[in-house]
Parts: C-alpha cells; structure tokens; sequence
C-alpha cells in the first residue's frame, strides 16, 4: 500500500492519469499535486492554481490536461508534459465550490457542477461554455452516462437526476 502525506495540508480531489503513470491531486492550499503512483515521489507542482483550494479535478483520456475547479468556481484547463504545466483558460461562470467534473471522451466537452445548483457543459477547445442547467441543489457529483447522452447528477437535495 501506498500513502503519500503531505503535513498539515488537506486533499480535496484526486485520480488516475488515464495511462497510469501519474496521481493528480488537488488541495486546499490551491496546489495540484502529481505523484508517481509505485513511490510516490512529487512529480511536478502547479502552485496557486485557484485560490482558496482545488475542489475538483479530472484529466482527458490523451493524457495532455487536467480541468480544474475551485472553492470560488473557476474551471481551468491546463496543459501538461513531462517539462510543462501551463493554464490554458480560466472560466468563471460558477458562483459556488465546483464539486465535479467529468471530460467526454471525445476530449472536446467537459462538465461541471457547482454548490451554486448549476451544470455546466464547456466546450474546452474554444472555452467558452455550451448549456448550463439550475436545480434547486448544491450539486455535489456527476457523470457522463457511456453512451454520453445522458449526465446523472447528486446533490443536496437528496435526489438522483438524469439529464438528457
């Protein structure tokens, strides 16, 4: 078993590279981490990536970024090699913790969900945003169904939700 501890410091979010060979993660120092996952060794640190903390972190099946969110309900898409992280867009259109994302598996939509009760869905080759939904919730989780016709969501009120 692996632990990676990081003193007096709190992870928010955290996941696999879709290839396996990196640990992203997120923290409320406004870092996002990346480990190798046999040791744990630091790979590479992107400090003040959002203020206040990373609440929210997902990569694209490429392997080339990770989208962010924040507590304050910025996304951001950053792109990352081995020599390089660089943001490549701040969007802020979430007034609340960004709780989820989720990427399509075309690597050209991604998904948000914010404790302000909103979805968003981002075009995150032209950044800009494509539809966004209200419900009375602090959403707190979604996903894209495998056929990606669907999103199902969870929140605070206690309810599972497909939308279409």
């Amino acid at each position: 078993m692996l632990r990676i501890h990081v003193p007096n410091l709190e992870c928010f979010c955290i996941g696999f590279m879709k290839d396996g060979k990196s640990i992203y993660s997120g923290w409320h120092d406004g870092k996002i981490r990346a480990f190798l996952p046999q040791t744990g060794r630091l790979l590479y640190c992107i400090t003040d990536a959002h203020v206040n903390g990373v609440t929210a972190i997902t990569s694209t099946s490429d392997n080339n970024k990770l989208i962010t969110g924040g507590m304050n309900g910025e996304i951001r898409i950053w792109r990352i090699n081995k020599q390089s992280q660089n943001m490549e867009s701040s969007l802020k259109e979430h007034r609340g913790r960004v709780w989820s994302i989720q990427v399509n598996s075309l690597n050209d939509r991604a998904i948000s969900a914010s404790a302000d009760g909103s979805c968003i869905i981002w075009d995150i080759k032209s950044y800009t945003r494509l539809a966004c939904m209200f419900e009375n919730t602090m959403f707190k989780q979604l996903v894209y169904h495998p056929s990606e016709s669907q999103i199902l969501t969870t929140g605070s009120d206690k309810k599972v939700c497909f939308i279409k």
